[in-house]
């Protein structure tokens, strides 16, 4: 789907009532029934917060009281809510005063106050309004949201991207970023990008990172961070260029790398390594979703649990780096074509690399990385996408294009001479009857190398545990090859007896079959090409996702 079409989406919907209606002045008129009562805030309250307004500019009034104001209840302003925080609902006082059961992610603190309106009084679609307002920059002019959208989903035709949600680190370990939820139509896509401020007064180390993008409908998750001042001549200001809110522009000019996620995980870094944040880090999240569903909305969102240490704890910086190639044009030909790009630096240091994974979308057949030889050339074969753990000597399994796997390196790590480098080489196949060129959604293509790499060793071998992450760190199992022709087998799963199901999208069961080892074959050359959803139970385990058939 094109950007020129969810741009139409964003700007053209309908309100509850099917007239078309700014946002704000929806969510006004509410608060003049519900809130801005003689008792509560009225203009002519006891109330330090006036939601009436007084004469012609009454509705301004109300506006320049919420948005971007410093809430009065000191609890709240220490933790640098705002009234209404744009782009935030979750340090929006308002939103957190109105939420109530609409969501447990908001736990409202007693030093906050209660829960507003007293008695209630507000129905979830209204809450949702004001969460969806707010999620898109609180802006005083502007349909952000498609009202009949959330009325689809609160009247019961709806489904949860996350439907259980990752539990918060402990206290005193790190903090929860949520994004989301926004609403997509049947058969939609979309992607977002969202500015996050973490309002560090300190520099901070991050030693993990927990992302959970549910099972059947994330696409990827990114985590970028602005420049911080100083760093490659970039200013404090330059997040201020960017609008606050969902937003469907990027900001790759003026971000780095941090994480990339295709299906929940944790990236656990190897001990005595940290990413580190300057104060005042900037985030900007990038979450893409399908709605493969033919007749529910969706409400999608993502958990980011961002594990921190004190400043000083790691004996050496994670770097992290996409190594791009957007000069791909794939000819519909029907026919394997391969692009290669080598990825070099200017300097004769060394690297230590303890990740490398790979990422194309639905044309890809297969991904390596090599070494380069002293003349570019592909030279030793170390990352493999067909094979289990991306080892080139290990199992085979398919290539897979939505989840495709990573591979990890025990210290010292793989040790690489950054202007020799590395060279990428990855396969496409085009039968689309039309050619594909690089870009950002499902329909167009990418071909990018990730990786997590240090500078320099030294002192990491104090540390007992510098090895790679236990396979039990990664999804619990996974269907090979997806995406399938004939077979798929199951990767993972120590636990047996198991079924397994397969679902189309309208609902209904298409294949099922009772497996007593996870080395068995499931045939599905029956099965017409699309997407299905799986699910597989044990009398201990179950675990659902999507499968792809070709």
């Amino acid at each position: 789907m094109s950007k020129f079409y969810y741009s139409i989406l964003f700007v053209m919907f309908l309100s509850i009532n099917g007239t078309t209606q700014n946002t704000w002045d929806l969510i006004y008129t509410d608060m003049q029934t519900s809130c801005a009562t003689s008792s509560c805030h009225s203009n002519a309250a006891a109330s330090s917060l006036d939601l009436e307004g007084n004469g012609a500019t009454a509705q301004q009034d109300v506006y320049n009281n919420l948005v971007g104001t410093i809430p009065t209840n000191s609890f709240a302003s220490g933790l640098g809510y705002k009234r209404v925080y744009p782009g935030d609902p979750y340090k929006s006082s308002l939103f957190r005063k109105v939420c109530d059961d609409l969501d447990d992610f908001v736990q409202l603190d007693p030093a906050e106050g209660g829960i507003m309106p007293p008695a209630g009084g507000l129905e979830a679609k209204q809450k949702e309004l004001i969460r969806q307002w707010i999620l898109f920059g609180a802006p005083a002019t502007g349909t952000v949201v498609d009202t009949a959208i959330i009325s689809d989903y609160y009247n019961g035709n709806g489904v949860d991207g996350v439907p259980n949600p990752i539990n918060a680190p402990d206290e005193g370990d790190g903090y929860q970023i949520k994004l989301g939820p926004f609403f997509m139509e049947p058969l939609d896509e979309v992607e977002y990008f969202l500015k996050y401020k973490i309002e560090n007064a300190d520099t901070i180390e991050i030693h993990k990172v927990d992302v959970d993008l549910g099972q059947l409908y994330s696409h990827h998750f990114i985590t970028y961070r602005f420049r911080n001042q100083g760093e490659s001549g970039q200013s404090a200001g330059v997040p201020n260029n960017y609008n606050e809110g969902l937003r469907l522009d990027n900001a790759h000019n003026d971000v780095t790398f941090v994480t990339a996620n295709q299906e929940s995980s944790t990236i656990d870094l190897p001990d005595g390594t940290s990413f580190r944040w300057l104060p005042q880090t900037v985030l900007d999240l990038n979450t893409h979703y399908i709605n493969y569903d033919q007749n529910k909305v969706l409400k999608a969102e993502n958990y980011i649990n961002i594990y921190t240490q004190e400043s000083g704890n790691a004996v050496q910086l994670m770097e992290t780096d996409l190594y791009v190639n957007p000069s791909i044009a794939i000819p519909a030909t029907g026919q394997d074509i391969q692009f290669t790009a080598n990825i070099v630096g200017t300097s004769a240091d060394k690297a230590y690399y303890w990740m490398i994974t790979s990422h194309t979308h639905q044309l890809g057949q297969d991904f390596d990385v090599y070494l380069a030889d002293s003349q570019g050339n592909a030279d030793n074969q170390i990352f493999d996408a067909e094979y289990l753990y991306g080892d080139p000597s290990g199992i085979f399994i398919g290539y897979d294009y939505q989840h495709p796997p990573v591979r990890y390196w025990e210290y010292p790590f793989l040790e690489v001479q950054k202007n020799i480098g590395f060279v990428q080489v990855a396969t496409y196949n085009n039968n689309t009857g039309q050619m594909v060129f690089w870009g950002d959604t499902s329909d167009d293509e990418m071909m990018i190398t990730m990786a997590m790499y240090v500078n320099d060793t030294t002192g990491l071998g104090n540390f007992e545990n510098t090895n790679v992450p236990s396979p039990h760190k990664q999804s619990n199992f996974q269907l090979i090859p997806n995406p399938a022709n004939d077979f798929v087998i199951i990767s993972g799963i120590h636990t047996a007896p198991f079924n397994i199901h397969i679902i189309n999208v309208l609902g209904e069961i298409v294949l099922k079959q009772n497996l007593y080892s996870n080395k068995e074959l499931i045939e599905t050359s029956s099965l017409i090409a699309g997407v299905y959803f799986y699910s597989i139970e044990s009398r201990t385990f179950s675990q659902s996702g999507k499968l792809i058939i070709r």
